[in-house]
């Protein structure tokens, strides 16, 4: 009900009860009294109208403030749908793709391509674009313009790709490993999407197998051998390509058992490892490979040669690799040879070495024309005074022989027959050396027996019966020990002859000199006698001379003497100073003023420990 209509029904009651009260003849006191009150009502009732009035005004602005806010979220919330529907449909970055399209076989002489493909869907440009390239070792890729090659990766920098469009990268280059080598070449194809702060990538990746070597690497080796008999491996290679290759090694795995005794050429290290270097196209080598087998009847032995670079870790990576197995198989004749009583042994310059070779008949029946040689080589023997109990001396081929003539065993030589030849022959005791490369020197003796009798396997090495010994020549290490009082090196003083109660100094030279093989952790000791006084005075300052006034020891700590120092290279020497101040009982005598001076050092190629020694230095006291 609204103020007005209250206002008019009050009124209308109001008039009512007037015209009640009139024809009723109340009295006055209380219509006084109901005038009064519906005055009150009255005021009451337009107070609580103007309340609730402004209580609907205040309620309507809430309302229409309400509805506006309300409105102002909707209109953000669906600004914000239709920017993030927007942004969506500009960029995905499933819609963002590459491929590469190569082949999956491959030769290792011919260039092969491969074709990085990238795909941009998006109505969104693409920025910071940069393709990054992964691939083995041994791909060798051909440059390409804004292209950084680190190592096995590369960097492409693109820049922008446009949104709807493509763009491809083409890779071409030559892999260099061995044949069935399975390798992975892989794209990553990164970029920032136009608008948007982050960085997203994608990549893909195709493996790649090697049918074919650029470097062609054959290892020949026998098909059988007997159990100690001479095996002989020869390692070929080729570079089958048009480019050239650097710092290329060969290595031979040798089977358990092989002992080798000769490579042509030397090895690089060890004996295992050749430094082949450059082999610029079509340059061809080979490697020969000499030694001993001993396995078990039957048993399989496998040769392995690899050819490549070495990596950072020390590993080789095999451009190319070959094998070839080789079968122990019995022999029917039994050789063996010793030398001086032993199987294996170092010797020094001038020793004299006897070989006994011991043969036998292992087989069921008897074998005729037996025949037995003992093949010698090696730079560091005195074939001159060489000496057989019977048998001939080929001295063209450094080979002696035993027939029947010599041993008439040999003749018809029985099931379980066995028996014992021998020669003997020096080791030189000063070998002639000119440059570095006369060092390490092996005396390698080969014992052979045959028969006729023998049948020799179709399409097989024919088996007889052999041993190889190998022995190693320690090097010959030397001591010189001079005394002197006129000395351009150290200047003395006082009488010469010493005179008594003078001290009259002198100078003392150690030189060391070594032949054939380098040694290291050589040192030159000495005492002086009581009485005798070290000065202290040395030369070089570069050399490390020490001494002991406790127990009067003069020490020089050598360290490495090369092989040739004293032949083809100077001697190393030292000089120091000592002073004598004769006494009475002295006088007249011949005394001591340096004890047997000894040199002491490791041999490197044969490890064995060597020891040279020189006399003890004395000088005479005047009257």
């Amino acid at each position: 009900m609204g103020l007005k209509d209250l206002n008019e029904e009050l009124y209308k009651r109001d008039g009512l009860q007037r015209q009640s009260e009139r024809s009723h003849q109340f009295d006055a006191g209380v219509d006084t009294n109901r005038e009064q009150s519906v005055a009150e009502t009255f005021q009451q009732q337009n107070a609580w109208n103007t309340s609730q009035a402004s209580f609907f005004t205040h309620h309507k602005k809430a309302i229409r403030r309400g509805l506006v806010i309300a409105g102002v979220v909707v209109v953000v919330a669906l600004s914000y749908f239709v920017i993030v529907r927007v942004q969506q449909s500009a960029f995905s970055s499933d819609r963002v793709t590459m491929s590469i399209d190569g082949p999956s076989d491959v030769s290792g002489s011919e260039s092969s391509r491969f074709v990085f493909t990238y795909v941009n869907a998006n109505r969104a440009d693409l920025t910071d674009v940069e393709l990054v390239l992964t691939y083995p070792d041994n791909f060798h890729p051909d440059p390409l313009e804004n292209m950084a090659i680190n190592g096995s990766s590369s960097q492409i920098h693109i820049t922008k790709v446009a949104g709807h469009s493509q763009g491809k990268v083409e890779l071409s280059g030559k892999f260099s490993g061995s044949k069935g080598t399975l390798g992975y070449i892989k794209g990553v194809f990164r970029y920032k999407p136009d608008g948007v702060g982050s960085s997203f990538q994608t990549e893909s990746q195709l493996g790649i197998t090697i049918q074919s070597s650029s470097i062609k690497l054959a290892l020949e080796a026998p098909l059988s051998v007997s159990s100690g008999g001479v095996v002989e491996y020869r390692v070929d290679y080729t570079n089958m390509s048009d480019v050239a290759f650097d710092h290329l090694r060969l290595k031979v795995e040798y089977p358990d058992g092989f002992h080798s005794s000769q490579t042509d050429p030397k090895a690089s290290e060890g004996d295992d490892v050749w430094y082949i270097g450059n082999l610029i196209p079509g340059q061809t080598g080979s490697v020969r490979i000499t030694g001993t087998m001993d396995g078990s009847k039957n048993e399989a032995k496998i040769a392995k040669a690899h050819i490549g670079v070495l990596q950072g870790n020390g590993e080789l990576l095999s451009y190319s690799n070959s094998d070839q197995l080789t079968k122990i198989v019995a022999s029917p004749l039994f050789v063996q040879q010793t030398v001086n009583g032993l199987d294996t042994l170092n010797v020094n310059p001038g020793t004299v070495l006897r070989y006994t070779i011991r043969y036998r008949n292992d087989s069921e029946i008897g074998l005729r024309n037996v025949i037995i040689t003992l093949a010698l080589n090696g730079k560091a023997l005195d074939f001159t005074r060489l000496q057989s109990d019977g048998g001939a001396f080929d001295s063209a081929r450094n080979i002696v022989t035993w027939k029947a003539s010599d041993v008439r065993d040999l003749m018809n030589l029985n099931p379980g027959k066995d028996g014992s030849v021998s020669v003997s022959v020096p080791v030189l005791e000063n070998i002639s050396l000119q440059t570095d490369s006369d060092k390490n020197f092996i005396i390698t003796s080969i014992a052979k027996i045959d028969s006729p009798d023998i049948v020799t396997p179709t399409g097989s090495n024919k088996i007889i019966g052999s041993n190889t010994m190998n022995v190693k020549v320690n090097s010959g290490i030397g001591i010189g020990v001079a005394t002197a009082y006129q000395d351009s090196t150290i200047p003395n003083t006082g009488a010469n002859p010493p005179q008594l109660g003078q001290e009259t100094t002198y100078t003392i030279h150690w030189n060391v000199s070594n032949t054939t093989n380098d040694v290291d952790k050589a040192v030159v000791t000495a005492y002086l006698p009581t009485g005798i006084r070290f000065t202290g005075k040395t030369t070089p300052s570069s050399e490390n001379i020490t001494y002991d006034n406790r127990t009067n020891q003069i020490t020089w700590n050598v360290g490495t003497i090369q092989n040739g120092v004293g032949s083809f290279k100077p001697l190393r020497e030292v000089a120091f100073q000592i002073g004598l101040t004769p006494q009475v009982n002295q006088v007249g005598q011949v005394v001591h003023v340096l004890e047997e001076t000894t040199l002491t050092a490791h041999d490197l190629f044969t490890n064995e420990s060597l020891q040279a020694k020189k006399e003890v230095q004395t000088l005479s006291i005047s009257r």
